[in-house]
Protein backbone atom coordinates (compact mmCIF):
# COMPACT_ATOMS: atom_id res chain seq x y z
CA UNK A 1 0.00 0.00 0.00
CA UNK A 2 2.31 2.65 0.56
CA UNK A 3 4.70 1.98 -2.52
CA UNK A 4 1.71 2.30 -4.45
CA UNK A 5 1.07 5.67 -2.40
CA UNK A 6 4.68 6.26 -3.33
CA UNK A 7 4.33 5.94 -7.08
CA UNK A 8 0.52 7.76 -7.37
CA UNK A 9 2.66 10.55 -5.12
CA UNK A 10 5.11 10.64 -7.60
CA UNK A 11 3.54 10.43 -11.08
CA UNK A 12 1.44 13.37 -9.29
CA UNK A 13 4.43 15.27 -8.58
CA UNK A 14 5.65 15.27 -11.71
CA UNK A 15 2.46 16.10 -13.40
CA UNK A 16 2.27 18.92 -11.68
CA UNK A 17 5.82 20.48 -12.98
CA UNK A 18 5.13 19.22 -16.24
CA UNK A 19 1.91 21.35 -16.25
CA UNK A 20 3.94 24.40 -14.96
CA UNK A 21 6.84 23.95 -16.97
CA UNK A 22 4.54 24.11 -20.15
CA UNK A 23 2.44 26.95 -18.83
CA UNK A 24 5.47 28.92 -17.96
CA UNK A 25 6.57 28.43 -21.56
CA UNK A 26 3.61 29.92 -23.13
CA UNK A 27 3.07 33.18 -24.06
CA UNK A 28 -0.50 34.62 -24.76
CA UNK A 29 -1.09 37.70 -26.32
CA UNK A 30 -4.46 39.24 -27.08
CA UNK A 31 -5.21 42.29 -29.38
CA UNK A 32 -7.90 44.56 -29.10
CA UNK A 33 -9.98 45.55 -32.34
CA UNK A 34 -12.91 47.53 -33.87
CA UNK A 35 -15.16 46.14 -36.14
CA UNK A 36 -15.71 47.93 -39.47
CA UNK A 37 -18.83 46.28 -40.49
CA UNK A 38 -22.27 45.82 -38.08
CA UNK A 39 -23.93 42.71 -36.86
CA UNK A 40 -26.56 43.28 -39.37
CA UNK A 41 -24.20 42.34 -42.41
CA UNK A 42 -22.26 39.59 -40.34
CA UNK A 43 -25.83 37.95 -39.70
CA UNK A 44 -26.08 37.95 -43.24
CA UNK A 45 -22.98 36.49 -44.40
CA UNK A 46 -20.69 38.73 -45.01
CA UNK A 47 -17.13 38.22 -43.42
CA UNK A 48 -16.46 40.12 -40.65
CA UNK A 49 -13.71 43.07 -41.28
CA UNK A 50 -12.08 44.37 -38.15
CA UNK A 51 -9.52 47.03 -37.31
CA UNK A 52 -7.01 46.44 -35.13
CA UNK A 53 -6.08 48.68 -32.20
CA UNK A 54 -2.15 49.54 -32.16
CA UNK A 55 -0.48 48.60 -29.01
CA UNK A 56 2.55 50.91 -28.02
CA UNK A 57 3.52 49.27 -25.20
CA UNK A 58 5.43 45.85 -25.80
CA UNK A 59 5.55 44.82 -21.73
CA UNK A 60 1.84 44.08 -21.80
CA UNK A 61 -1.56 43.13 -23.55
CA UNK A 62 -5.15 44.10 -23.33
CA UNK A 63 -7.93 42.08 -23.56
CA UNK A 64 -12.08 42.42 -22.68
CA UNK A 65 -13.16 45.63 -23.89
CA UNK A 66 -15.74 47.44 -22.49
CA UNK A 67 -16.84 50.99 -23.81
CA UNK A 68 -16.39 53.73 -21.17
CA UNK A 69 -17.43 56.85 -23.36
CA UNK A 70 -17.08 57.85 -26.92
CA UNK A 71 -15.79 61.72 -27.68
CA UNK A 72 -15.12 63.42 -31.30
CA UNK A 73 -11.74 61.91 -31.14
CA UNK A 74 -11.42 59.20 -29.23
CA UNK A 75 -12.54 56.41 -27.32
CA UNK A 76 -12.17 55.55 -23.85
CA UNK A 77 -12.40 51.70 -22.90
CA UNK A 78 -12.20 49.87 -19.31
CA UNK A 79 -10.12 46.26 -20.41
CA UNK A 80 -8.34 43.79 -18.64
CA UNK A 81 -4.67 44.73 -18.69
CA UNK A 82 -1.84 42.28 -18.20
CA UNK A 83 1.75 43.39 -17.88
CA UNK A 84 4.09 40.64 -18.41
CA UNK A 85 6.12 41.21 -15.48
CA UNK A 86 3.20 40.71 -13.32
CA UNK A 87 1.14 37.67 -11.89
CA UNK A 88 -2.41 38.99 -12.43
CA UNK A 89 -3.92 40.84 -14.96
CA UNK A 90 -5.84 43.92 -13.64
CA UNK A 91 -8.48 47.21 -14.68
CA UNK A 92 -7.16 49.95 -16.86
CA UNK A 93 -8.66 52.97 -18.65
CA UNK A 94 -7.34 53.04 -22.22
CA UNK A 95 -7.23 56.22 -23.95
CA UNK A 96 -7.74 55.06 -27.87
CA UNK A 97 -7.38 57.59 -30.83
CA UNK A 98 -10.12 57.70 -33.08
CA UNK A 99 -8.39 57.61 -36.28
CA UNK A 100 -5.41 56.17 -35.56
CA UNK A 101 -6.06 53.61 -33.27
CA UNK A 102 -3.64 53.49 -31.40
CA UNK A 103 -3.34 53.63 -27.53
CA UNK A 104 -2.58 56.99 -26.13
CA UNK A 105 -2.65 56.25 -22.59
CA UNK A 106 -3.33 53.42 -20.41
CA UNK A 107 -4.61 53.95 -16.54
CA UNK A 108 -4.69 51.30 -14.01
CA UNK A 109 -7.98 51.68 -11.96
CA UNK A 110 -8.00 48.38 -10.14
CA UNK A 111 -5.60 46.29 -8.82
CA UNK A 112 -5.80 43.48 -6.53
CA UNK A 113 -4.11 40.28 -5.39
CA UNK A 114 -6.04 38.18 -8.28
CA UNK A 115 -7.08 38.02 -11.19
CA UNK A 116 -9.26 40.74 -13.07
CA UNK A 117 -11.07 40.47 -16.25
CA UNK A 118 -14.25 41.49 -17.72
CA UNK A 119 -14.78 44.85 -16.12
CA UNK A 120 -18.75 45.37 -16.96
CA UNK A 121 -20.13 48.70 -16.46
CA UNK A 122 -23.27 49.45 -14.94
CA UNK A 123 -24.80 53.32 -15.08
CA UNK A 124 -27.03 54.22 -12.38
CA UNK A 125 -28.07 58.09 -12.66
CA UNK A 126 -24.16 60.16 -12.69
CA UNK A 127 -22.81 57.16 -10.95
CA UNK A 128 -20.64 54.60 -13.03
CA UNK A 129 -19.77 51.06 -11.13
CA UNK A 130 -17.58 48.09 -12.38
CA UNK A 131 -18.38 44.62 -11.39
CA UNK A 132 -15.50 42.81 -13.03
CA UNK A 133 -14.68 39.11 -13.00
CA UNK A 134 -13.19 38.22 -10.20
CA UNK A 135 -13.57 34.18 -9.36
CA UNK A 136 -10.01 33.63 -7.55
CA UNK A 137 -11.43 36.03 -4.95
CA UNK A 138 -14.14 33.67 -4.61
CA UNK A 139 -16.53 36.86 -4.88
CA UNK A 140 -18.47 39.02 -7.35
CA UNK A 141 -18.01 42.46 -5.62
CA UNK A 142 -18.97 45.58 -7.14
CA UNK A 143 -16.91 49.30 -7.29
CA UNK A 144 -17.66 52.40 -7.95
CA UNK A 145 -15.26 54.03 -10.46
CA UNK A 146 -14.57 57.88 -9.73
CA UNK A 147 -13.68 58.94 -13.51
CA UNK A 148 -11.75 62.44 -12.25
CA UNK A 149 -10.14 60.58 -9.60
CA UNK A 150 -9.15 57.46 -11.67
CA UNK A 151 -9.94 54.90 -9.02
CA UNK A 152 -12.39 52.67 -7.48
CA UNK A 153 -13.98 52.65 -4.26
CA UNK A 154 -15.56 48.39 -3.12
CA UNK A 155 -19.21 49.32 -2.34
CA UNK A 156 -20.55 45.25 -2.05
CA UNK A 157 -20.32 41.62 -2.73
CA UNK A 158 -22.67 40.92 -4.96
CA UNK A 159 -22.30 37.21 -4.43
CA UNK A 160 -19.65 34.33 -3.10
Amino acid sequence: MIKRYIQVNSINIMFNFIRKFYYWGISYDWVLAFLKNDMGSILAGDAIEYQLVKNPYGDRWFADPFILDVTENKYILLVEEFLYTSKYARIAQLTIDKSTLEIKDSKPILELDSHLSFPAILRKGNNIYIYPESSQTGTLTLYQYDVKENSCERKQILCN
